[in-house]
């Protein structure tokens, strides 16, 4: 079984990058034509940035895009398993830390990514992959946060391939939203 679920991954994984280096051209595009439209100098700036900054890291953002992704995926497929061992592990004062603004910013902008993809995608196809995924993981469901190739999933690959991008972090969600 662990051997289909690694093909399936790098199936999913090849095609979402195939399709990410193809998209580059068209993000830079679509930021170009919104930095036109900008309603301010600042906002026009920023989208002007992110253009600039995809433009110069073209090549990076699917590769870091593959790492991403096996990593999420299998992390999503183990995720039963931590949980498990989290629970049996007291929790202490030092377990506990202050989230910085941009990660709750940046799960905010993967969140709404999320639901925009699921609402432009049927439900009945959205269900019809999550079963499939749960059936190849051996379980009965498999909800949202554990699915390795639910849109959060995808986005949080995304995500994290474009941290690298220099720039504020306004810059990089331009990126992301385009």
């Amino acid at each position: 079984a662990r051997a289909l679920l690694a093909l399936v991954r790098d199936l999913v994984r090849n095609r979402l990058v195939d399709t990410l280096a193809a998209s580059v051209i068209k993000v830079d595009d679509d930021l170009f034509r919104a930095a036109d439209r900008a309603g301010s100098s600042g906002d026009q700036q920023r989208l002007l940035d992110a253009m600039i900054h995809l433009r110069n890291h073209r090549k990076e953002i699917p590769a870091a895009f593959a790492r991403y992704f096996v990593e999420v995926f299998d992390r999503r497929l183990n995720s039963r398993a931590e949980e498990a061992l989290a629970m049996t592990r007291p929790m202490s004062l030092a377990d506990l830390s202050i989230v910085e603004t941009n990660a709750v910013e940046d799960t905010l902008i993967v969140t709404e990514l999320a639901r925009g993809a699921k609402n432009a995608i049927e439900p009945d196809t959205l269900h019809a992959i999550r079963i499939r995924m749960a059936h190849l993981a051996g379980e009965e469901s498999l909800d949202d946060r554990r699915n390795p190739i639910a849109p959060e999933a995808i986005y949080d690959a995304l995500r994290r391939a474009t941290s690298g991008i220099p720039g504020e972090s306004p810059v990089r969600h331009a990126i992301l939203e385009a």
